[in-house]
């Protein structure tokens, strides 16, 4: 339970360490909550650059089974070790599947994630880009994916030399996650 909270408060070291020493343990639980507790390994995993532990939580997903309602959030999941590992058709691939679904958290973070590695990518150019941003900023909010877009715009409009709406994504971003380090690097 540790691990599972460590994770949730995204402290990601911590939740890794905690999630190994209780490998042995996880097949006692039962199986949805063994569901819950692999893809939290595999979110922490990916979040401090452990891909390799990140692929093992992948392969134990297929020898307990996927259920439709994780199924999406895999699928990004999935699409961040495979753009990490070079694989950027297989990524954008998880992206659209993740943002085609009805799970909304899912299909927000995969539509962010496919417009940042279609624009990295050059498959869009960056007045495109900052649009999907925007409209995914309006459409999206409440969690990560939200700072995560401001993040990126606030970049990208200090970019463009458009700081007045660089300050006021750092504004809104500080009001709605004044905790969140991602609202700290916009700050910075």
């Amino acid at each position: 339970w540790r691990a599972l909270v460590f994770a949730r408060q995204g402290k990601w070291p911590d939740a890794v360490d905690a999630f190994r020493t209780v490998e042995g343990a996880l097949g006692t639980l039962p199986l949805e909550l063994q569901r819950i507790v692999l893809k939290e390994a595999m979110r922490a995993a990916i979040e401090v650059g452990d891909f390799t532990s990140a692929v093992r939580r992948l392969n134990d997903f297929k020898i307990i089974g996927l259920s439709p309602e994780i199924e999406p959030s895999i699928s990004v999941l999935s699409g961040r070790i495979a753009e990490a590992v070079g694989r950027s058709h297989d990524a954008l691939a998880a992206y659209r599947f993740a943002a085609a679904s009805n799970d909304r958290p899912a299909a927000a973070q995969g539509r962010l994630r496919e417009s940042a590695l279609r624009y990295s990518l050059g498959e869009s150019n960056k007045a495109d880009y900052v649009a999907e941003l925007e409209n995914l900023a309006v459409a999206w909010r409440g969690d990560e994916t939200e700072v995560e877009a401001f993040q990126t715009l606030a970049r990208l409009y200090t970019e463009q030399d458009n700081y007045r709406e660089t300050f006021h994504v750092m504004r809104v971003a500080l009001t709605a996650y004044p905790n969140s380090p991602l609202t700290r690097n916009i700050q910075s």
